[in-house]
């Protein structure tokens, strides 16, 4: 018992230990549990995952791929216009080719009732340019299509100034397909009879022509004035489409014309128009003016019968370019132009 008493301090810590030993083992012990536990469901839920199929079934996987047909399907069309409406890096001289061409278009028309012109032209005309409007020219086929724009902006306009009454047709040698056309005359121009099926230019040749097709009508002065205007370009030093380079040379190779009045005045008609030329005329207050002439009854003024009738023309015209520099006359010799000091003075 003394030991006991005199040791109490170190039996209270051990007790102490003993305690908080058992407390930390309980603890433990439960933790243990709990880890077991979490263990044994983890092995379990794997177990179960490995005993079912997780992958789609069969009846998924085509309603999942008839669903992505579908989508494929509906967004086609936004994809084509997309990739449509990108622009190449070849097509920009294309889109500035076509830009120009209705901006000519548009110029042509308005100038067609310019300045109190009344020309006529079919609905939704093209100037021979019909296909360009809704696609763009192969890239090689730019710098002539320019070309042949150039050359009948200053034709059309030409016929504009000369007063035309009507511009019924344009055809021009369709140089974007030339190649086609010489082996297949079938796909040419309906005027083809008028026009070569291709360039046919020698390569040593000094100079190189496109060809025209005009179909037009007008009165016989209008045409002669649009004759003297295409034969006398070169002297002109103008173009009427003010883009073609100087000076412009033009050679007429075809001119078919046809008079849509088929048939002369009978003299019943001429004694007609003869009465109504010779009725008096009034004045404002409704009485007779006096005439400058007594003409007796049944005579026949004098009437225009031929001259005034309106044509239809058809025109070829070749649009001449020279290559490398223009043949002009050799300049006079300076030494045999000047003078001799001996005969002079005699």
């Amino acid at each position: 018992m003394h030991w006991i008493k005199s040791n109490l301090k170190f039996l209270g810590a051990a007790l102490a230990v003993v305690i908080l030993g058992s407390v930390a083992v309980v603890v433990l012990t439960n933790q243990l549990s709990d880890k077991r536990a979490e263990r044994d469901d983890a092995i379990a839920s794997i177990e179960q995952m490995r005993s079912q199929k997780i992958s789609p079934s069969a009846q998924n996987v085509k309603i999942f791929s008839e669903a992505n047909a579908n989508l494929a399907q509906a967004l086609a069309p936004f994809e084509k216009r997309l990739s449509e409406s990108q622009v190449k890096a070849d097509q920009t001289e294309g889109i500035k080719f076509q830009i120009n061409l209705r901006t000519a278009r548009d110029r042509l028309v308005a100038e067609s009732t310019a300045n109190k012109r009344k020309v006529k032209l079919p609905e939704n005309f093209t100037f021979g340019f019909g296909k360009f409007f809704s696609s763009l020219p192969q890239p090689e086929a730019t710098p002539l299509l320019t070309k042949q724009l150039e050359i009948i902006q200053d034709l059309v306009m030409r016929l504009y100034t000369a007063r035309i009454s009507s511009l019924s047709r344009i055809a021009r040698l369709p140089v974007e397909d030339a190649a086609s056309l010489a082996s297949d005359k079938k796909n040419a121009d309906e005027s083809s009879e008028l026009l070569p099926p291709q360039p046919a230019q020698a390569p040593d040749s000094p100079y190189a022509s496109f060809p025209f097709l005009f179909i037009f009508e007008c009165s016989d002065e209008s045409l002669r004035a649009f004759v003297n205007s295409v034969s006398n370009a070169g002297s002109s030093g103008k173009t009427e489409g003010g883009t073609l380079p100087h000076p412009v040379y033009y050679n007429i190779r075809h001119l078919q014309i046809v008079n849509n009045r088929a048939k002369p005045p009978t003299v019943q008609d001429l004694r007609n128009q003869s009465q109504q030329s010779l009725a008096p005329a009034t004045d404002e207050s409704g009485e007779a003016a006096s005439q400058s002439a007594p003409t007796s009854s049944g005579s026949v003024a004098p009437i225009l019968i031929v001259g005034n009738e309106q044509v239809e023309v058809t025109a070829r015209i070749d649009y001449i370019e020279w290559k490398g520099d223009f043949p002009t006359a050799a300049a006079p010799d300076k030494k045999s132009s000047k003078k001799d000091p001996k005969k002079s003075k005699k």
